[in-house]
């Protein structure tokens, strides 16, 4: 049976942040996000700086900053050069502890989690419940844009990628579909069943359903264990999370962790990658 992790490990309450942040130290505060307009991603930078963020939060893109702009397809995982880049250019080093929110339900906090922990970086948490708890607890917020610049250029060298991987790409998807292993969908299930499609023979965990609850914050891991298990994962067995681009199953990835089902990697990419490489997409049948 699968042993819980700490939620310490992964997640800061608004109380603990507060507190930290109070002090005057506590951790590198990002904020990141990511807006689909016009058909495709954008960041939420505007959003940010208008809007409102937690005082002292940096903005960091994971739209661009944190994704390989090299590629075809958007919010990839950037090679360890363009992260160390990346990180540097917030004043983060290998040894720098960061906490990283949203604005929704930590679908795009979580990919610039393991962004950062598939290239070793594991002092990184996410802020449970993000800025909309944050908010609900009527906490400060301050607008405008923090500008990385005024802080000093960090040095962070070059990491090495860890192993197992944390994102995994095409082949290695149907490599895991071959030998039976389950591979399933975090998107919403109307995505899932026809706005996107999903890969066929895989299970549909929607991953801001099963995990998130009423306050934003993350389920406990017993109020959706069976869920998992059903689909097929299990503590020591393997898999595959997917979505519509790498984020929402970021999310779920952690929601795994959380419940003691480890590293099972994100298929980076996912559907918008499957669907333009002409492998097979289905869509579920609907009553007329």
């Amino acid at each position: 049976m699968a042993e819980k992790t700490d939620r310490s490990e992964f997640l800061v309450s608004t109380g603990a942040l507060a507190s930290a942040l109070s002090g005057g130290g506590g951790p590198v505060l990002l904020e990141t996000g990511g807006v689909f307009a016009n058909g495709a991603f954008r960041s939420s930078v505007f959003e940010y700086a208008a809007e409102g963020h937690i005082p002292g939060a940096l903005y960091a893109d994971v739209v661009t900053l944190f994704s390989d702009p090299s590629s075809s397809w958007q919010v990839q995982r950037p090679s360890a050069a363009q992260f160390a880049t990346a990180a540097a250019s917030l004043g983060i080093t290998p040894e720098t502890e960061v906490v990283v929110y949203d604005r929704g339900a930590g679908e795009w906090a979580a990919r610039l989690l393991w962004v950062f922990r598939s290239f070793g970086h594991a002092a990184v948490r996410l802020l449970d419940g993000g800025l909309e708890k944050w908010v609900a607890e009527e906490r400060a917020v301050e607008t405008g844009l923090a500008v990385p610049n005024a802080l000093p250029r960090a040095d962070y060298p070059v990491p090495e990628t860890v192993e197992p991987p944390v994102f995994v790409d095409t082949e290695d998807v149907q490599q895991a579909l071959a030998k039976g292993a389950p591979v399933a969908s975090a998107l919403p299930q109307p995505w899932y069943d026809q706005a996107l499609g999903h890969i066929p023979a895989t299970k549909s965990l929607p991953s801001i359903d099963v995990l998130i609850g009423e306050d934003n914050t993350l389920r406990d891991p017993d109020e959706y264990l069976q869920r998992l298990e059903e689909a097929g994962f299990t503590a020591g067995g393997d898999g595959v999370l997917y979505c519509g681009t790498g984020v929402l199953s970021a999310l779920l990835k952690t929601g795994l962790e959380l419940a003691g089902i480890h590293d099972l990697p994100v298929y980076d990419g996912s559907i918008e990658i499957r669907a333009g490489t002409g492998l097979p997409v289905e869509r579920t049948e609907t009553a007329a």
